[in-house]
């Protein structure tokens, strides 16, 4: 209760200085510019949670930084600074290169270029990206989800090498170019929802650092023998692709490391010998597959450390007692299985101390 009464003081103070600052009227010229720029979030850590100033533009935060000591006082300086557009809203690409120059400017000369930076720049259309983005050396987290991103787009990227996470889900991406290799220091990569081809998938493989990678939602049929080379691999999404029994082989020989792993809608009815391999393997999503009872009964062999194991939408109607030996599992889901209510049941006793559902 303290904290909202001092955040809406704060507020309280900021307004009122802007307005006696503002008290000559604007020409129509300057109102005209106002309504076209895009708004910014660019606060620290505890506003920006309240959400009370969340459209206040970047200028706006650097006045209210630099005249409010309330501010330096009391609000620890956040140690990621994000900047975003309303998605809501329709911005043409001009307008969001010129916002976005404009933000590198502020940034890089401004008190907080030492500070990591997170970027969204989702859902909003976007095929191009300018070379100026370059300069942001302390880019951290990277957002461009759901636009149209060209090739020369992904080559600024590519400039970013200190990226830590970066999301290019839904962006209809076949290919990617070479100099995307140079992101060596990635650990998170999200590429959901596009259409990679193999020679994407042989460049991605070279990102060594990568702890997780999602390639759900991308028509995959095989995967390269050069998976072997991300030995830091520890979350590996593969759902709702067309991955057989056989080319998913590769995991169990080449990441045995691995400690998540969704194989979800692959219409899956077993799988091969090799992924027992993977045996420190603490969460597996089976879910949306065809799975027999054989199978299900082998992973509980083959992975005594899971904690969570997905089963839903398999049409089994039995499972196996070896469910009980999964002494770890913390969390087991059956659902939209024609499962009996007696089997449900014996299942619970089997695991009394498993969330089910």
């Amino acid at each position: 209760m303290q904290k909202n009464i001092w955040i809406l003081s704060l507020l309280f103070i900021f307004v009122n200085t802007w307005a006696m600052e503002s008290s000559q009227s604007p020409s129509e010229e300057v109102r005209q510019k106002e309504r076209e720029e895009p708004e910014f979030c660019y606060l620290p850590a505890e506003i920006f949670q309240a959400e009370l100033t969340k459209y206040l533009r970047l200028e706006d935060i650097v006045h209210l930084r630099s005249t409010c000591k309330a501010m330096q006082d009391k609000i620890p300086q956040q140690q990621l600074m994000s900047l975003s557009y309303d998605s809501t809203r329709r911005y043409t690409e001009p307008v969001i290169h010129e916002s976005l120059i404009s933000f590198i400017k502020h940034y890089i000369q401004g008190p907080d270029r030492l500070n990591p930076l997170h970027l969204n720049l989702s859902s909003i259309g976007i095929r191009n990206l300018p070379l100026e983005l370059s300069q942001l050396t302390q880019l951290r987290i990277l957002s461009l989800r759901e636009n149209r991103l060209s090739q020369q787009a992904l080559i600024t990227i590519s400039t970013l090498s200190n990226l830590r996470e970066l999301n290019l889900g839904s962006n209809g991406l076949h290919a990617l170019p070479q100099e995307f290799r140079q992101l060596s220091q990635l650990k998170r990569l999200y590429l959901r929802k596009n259409q990679l081809n193999f020679a994407a998938l042989e460049i991605l493989c070279q990102l060594t650092n990568l702890e997780e990678l999602t390639l759900g939602f991308n028509d995959l049929r095989t995967l390269p023998e050069s998976i072997r080379n991300l030995i830091n691999l520890k979350r590996l999404v593969l759902s709702a692709n067309q991955l057989s029994t056989e080319a998913l082989r590769i995991i169990g020989t080449h990441l045995p490391q691995l400690q998540e792993l969704d194989l979800s809608g692959n219409s899956l009815t077993s799988l091969p010998q090799e992924i027992q391999h993977v045996i420190w393997l603490k969460s597996l999503n089976l879910s949306v597959n065809h799975l027999t009872y054989e199978t299900v009964q082998q992973l509980c062999l083959w992975f005594p450390h899971l904690e969570e194991l997905d089963l839903n939408l398999n049409k089994l109607t039995i499972l196996p007692s070896e469910l009980g030996q999964l002494r770890a599992l913390k969390r087991l889901t059956i659902l939209d299985n024609p499962l009996s209510l007696e089997q449900q049941t014996l299942i619970r006793s089997w695991l009394p101390h498993t969330e089910i559902r």
